[in-house]
């Protein structure tokens, strides 16, 4: 059982008791692999470990984020560790911790891959949320673009902008001390395209 994170059995001689512990791995992501048997959803524990989706109820599962931009590793039939958790998890702790408000319902993370003429540079989250199709944030800067992040926010707010009527397409913060916004012109139809903040 994969979902087992552990199991230990003690048995005491003098009163012919057994105790079991059995510690769970609990998710908090998820992500549909391909297998040689097609797609399968599996659920990723704050360790990396991955496991398929046994026994949660569809709400449980409808509220984990998705994760991609990630490699599932196989060694022998099993998966390894996701080696991208730490930056996962970093962004994900301080989220909770700096702009918890505008992150209340994170439907997905991708981990998009930087590059430059001279080869890979690390990646980019990409994150799609109730109010934004792709907020882009780079894990380099982190704390930075989410205080740029909450004040665009509430400058949106304050001019009038109904996050719940006008969603926005792209927030890309990636940019120093700036903040690209496009706006979703089939629900904005009087927005300009893109606004640098």
């Amino acid at each position: 059982f994969e979902q087992i994170r552990s199991a230990t059995v003690e048995r005491s001689i003098a009163n012919a008791f057994i105790n079991i512990r059995v510690l769970e791995r609990h998710p908090i992501f998820k992500m549909v692999v391909q297998g040689p048997t097609g797609s399968e959803l599996r659920l990723v524990d704050s360790d990396g470990a991955s496991f398929k989706a046994h026994g949660f109820s569809r709400n449980t599962l409808l509220r984990l984020p998705a994760i991609g931009g990630v490699a599932l590793r196989s060694n022998g039939g099993r998966y390894q560790p996701i080696e991208e958790i730490i930056s996962l998890n970093h962004l994900q702790a301080t989220i909770r911790e700096m702009t918890p408000r505008w992150f209340s319902a994170v439907s997905s993370i991708v981990l998009r891959q930087k590059s430059s003429q001279s080869g890979l540079l690390g990646h980019y989250f990409v994150m799609r949320t109730d109010w934004c199709d792709e907020l882009i944030l780079d894990p380099e800067s982190l704390e930075a673009q989410l205080i740029r992040l909450d004040r665009l926010m509430e400058e949106l707010i304050a001019g009038g902008v109904d996050l719940g009527k006008r969603r926005l397409q792209v927030v890309d913060l990636t940019v120093d001390d700036r903040a690209i916004v496009r706006f979703d012109l089939a629900r904005t139809p009087h927005r300009k395209r893109e606004h640098l903040l």
